[in-house]
């Protein structure tokens, strides 16, 4: 996946986004756009998208260095992931 950085209006907000890897994933119909949202928090924000008929993919992931995130799924099956946003 490519990470791109894409700052608001006002700068606060960012949203990523990549290309999906064809055959990642044994699936029906192929995202063609994969999305990061930046949370204030991971588990509030699985548990409000989950009451909202989402779901989850992953267990939180951790990479060397502190970088965590979540897959999730929309209730139709797109995939996208939540991130922590940064504190800087």
């Amino acid at each position: 996946m490519v990470r791109r950085g894409l700052p608001d209006a006002d700068d606060r907000r960012r949203r990523a986004a990549g290309r999906v890897p064809t055959g990642a994933r044994s699936k029906s119909v192929k995202n063609w756009l994969h999305v990061d949202l930046e949370v204030d928090d991971l588990d509030r924000a699985f548990a409000k998208i989950a009451a909202l008929g989402g779901s989850a993919i992953s267990d939180v992931l951790q990479m060397p260095g502190g970088y965590r995130w979540r897959v999730m799924a929309d209730p139709e099956g797109n995939e996208f992931c939540i991130v922590p946003r940064d504190e800087d």
